[in-house]
């Protein structure tokens, strides 16, 4: 939260928008001396004018909330937020909130500055903001990650769940089934030359074979953790799905997966649980 009063930031927004008092008074249709005495913290807006006032010099609105006194309202608003932005935003759109969402501009990160501190490109992270898909190496995630203070894992699993998400759903499940049930050499003699035709050589086949394969597994795998009669919450399931997405391409015998299930289950009793 700033250290400024009320009336100073209301101030100093007014003067960055290079508003007179007489200007800003128009705008919220409010009498030039009542500005006055906002800036003097003689007087304190209602709720309702802060949300006027927050819009017209784009101050946030939480920050104004609190210097008001506005504590219960503004958690409440925050609690409202936070319903609202459920849905997880995309990678680009992670980076660029992390440059800029800040109350205090000064603490804005330039696409200059971004470019300095991780060695890529401006016009790179221009397109990586606007959603273009541009391959990036595990350092080059790092180091966004230290320059934004946003945790590795998270702009890890943002980048790439969407292609381990993707994989799982290549083929319809009955083409992933018959294909699993294969040898490869079964697959490529009886199911790749007619699939992919003459021009599906044994190289292609050979990772496509890995990757249904592997869709098996993920699937075997889920399925057996959220059919359970165990109760698992979502972390449990959140987890298995990190564990199962480092497989990459790695064969696992049913035999293996269920050993994994059986001793994940095992385990179980061991952790420490919260009413």
């Amino acid at each position: 939260m700033s250290e400024k009063t009320l009336g100073e930031l209301i101030r100093q927004y007014r003067k960055e928008s290079n508003l007179t008092q007489k200007e800003l008074a128009k705008k919220l249709n409010k009498a030039e001396s009542t500005v006055r005495m906002w800036e003097l913290n003689k007087n304190a807006p209602s709720l309702e004018t802060l949300r006027d006032i927050s819009a017209s010099l784009d101050i946030p609105l939480g920050e104004l909330m609190l210097q008001a006194g506005y504590i219960d309202e503004f958690h409440e608003m925050a609690k409202e937020n936070f319903k609202k932005n459920r849905s997880i935003p995309t990678f680009g759109e992670t980076i660029k909130q992390a440059r800029s969402e800040f109350d205090n501009k000064a603490d804005y990160i330039t696409l200059d500055d971004l470019s300095k501190k991780t060695n890529i490109p401006k016009s790179t992270l221009k397109e990586i903001e606007n959603d273009v898909n541009i391959y990036l190496n595990n350092e080059q995630i790092s180091l966004l990650s230290n320059a934004l203070d946003v945790n590795y894992s998270y702009l890890f699993l943002l980048k790439h769940s969407g292609d381990f998400i993707n994989r799982l759903g290549l083929l319809p499940k009955s083409i992933v089934n018959e294909v699993s049930s294969l040898t490869f050499s079964e697959y490529f003699k009886t199911f790749h030359v007619s699939y992919f035709g003459e021009s599906g050589g044994e190289d292609t086949a050979k990772d496509f074979y890995k990757r249904i394969t592997s869709v098996k597994q993920v699937d075997d795998l889920f399925r057996s953790f959220t059919m359970s009669s165990n109760s698992f919450d979502f972390d449990t399931i959140y987890n298995l799905g990190v564990i199962a997405s480092k497989l990459n391409n790695r064969t696992l015998s049913k035999n293996d997966i269920q050993k994994i299930i059986n001793k994940i289950s095992e385990m179980t009793d061991e952790f420490e649980y919260q009413d």
